[in-house]
């Protein structure tokens, strides 16, 4: 395994040193030892994730971080010299997406912060980001890959949302693009389906990372409002308080910003496009149309989108008094939870 390892890493540094287009032999090679480090980690970890209550032994964990360690440079490998090691720079995906088919077996089962250490959860991420930034025709089959994952496994949203902020591809983020329009699109058998409940905290994590970008695809989401889970109406409403944050911030910097200094001036170019008043205006209707939810769960959760507006000193003075009407109108709900939000937005205004 150390001599399979230590291959890759030689190949790795060779392609480094190739500054024109490197023999099929080469890439036969590449290909074969890409395909060797899979099979090896693939099959240990197959294994291990049929028998989770077994503990792991410190050969095994030391063979994961070797072979994974492997991957990740050869990965990076790829990444970097795709012009040289493919021919017209267009990737072989078969190979391309060996290093992800692993990943997503190493996340399927880093649920918290130790497993993700143990699991090599952040090698994990990076090769699939590296493998975003380097493919765009892998990109369509990492999105499902990735869809799939956040459908079956609760903690796949955050890990999910931290993966679409490693992708390089700034600010044009495809990955994170794609993600949403698929977000979107659940509907019918889909919708119905427990797994629903996975993908909803995806919005709300990259929103919270991401204000702008979820901004400029919201309409893509604002069909779930009408739709029966509530589970994606209490993401939006989180994801909503989020962008309503970083709108504020931006009104607040944009009136204090000097741009004396050319990264000052770019700044203000960048942001110039946003129509903030528009923007908030309009999601702050969302949030008071939510109040009146008919789950008793998206209705809380609106409530706490209200108070931490209040909180981060996000909102319009223009909007204190209906909050406040609004808030006491809620302390006739008839769900406890509900009612204690509403007597919480009244006592921090």
């Amino acid at each position: 395994m150390e001599v399979l390892v230590d291959t890759v890493k030689l190949l790795s540094g060779l392609l480094e040193q190739e500054s024109e287009t490197v023999p099929q032999s080469f890439r036969d090679a590449v290909a074969a030892h890409t395909y060797m480090l899979f099979s090896l980690l693939f099959s240990s970890e197959t294994a291990a994730a049929g028998d989770l209550n077994k503990k792991e032994s410190t050969e095994k964990q030391s063979l994961r971080e070797s072979c994974v360690a492997g991957l990740v440079c050869l990965t990076e490998s790829m990444a970097n010299n795709r012009p040289t090691l493919w021919q017209r720079g267009v990737p072989d995906e078969a190979v391309i997406l060996l290093p992800c088919r692993v990943a997503y077996i190493l996340l399927e089962r880093a649920t918290g912060v130790v497993a993700r250490k143990s699991l090599c959860g952040d090698e994990a991420l990076r090769m699939i980001a590296l493998t975003v930034d380097s493919a765009e025709s892998a990109l369509a089959s990492i999105a499902a890959a990735l869809m799939d994952l956040m459908h079956s496994h609760e903690h796949m949203a955050v890990l999910t949302a931290e993966l679409c902020i490693m992708v390089q591809e700034q600010p044009s983020n495809r990955l994170a693009i794609d993600l949403l329009r698929e977000s979107g699109r659940l509907e019918g058998a889909d919708i119905k389906a427990s797994g629903i409940k996975h993908v909803a905290p995806f919005l709300s994590e990259l929103a919270k990372l991401r204000p702008r970008l979820v901004l400029s695809h919201l309409s893509h989401l604002l069909p779930h409002m009408a739709r029966e889970p509530y589970h994606m109406r209490s993401a939006l409403v989180a994801a909503a308080a989020h962008i309503l944050e970083y709108l504020g911030k931006h009104s607040q910097q944009a009136e204090t910003t000097n741009p004396s200094s050319n990264q000052d001036a770019e700044d203000v170019a960048k942001s110039a496009p946003l129509d903030v008043a528009k923007s908030q205006d309009a999601l702050l209707d969302l949030l008071t149309e939510r109040v009146y939810d008919v789950s008793s769960f998206t209705r809380s959760a609106t409530l706490k989108a209200w108070i931490g507006l209040v909180q981060n000193g996000t909102l319009p003075k223009s909007r204190i008094v209906p909050v406040t009407r609004m808030a006491m109108d809620r302390l006739q709900d008839k769900t406890v939870m509900v009612r204690k939000q509403s007597m919480q937005v009244s006592i921090v205004e």
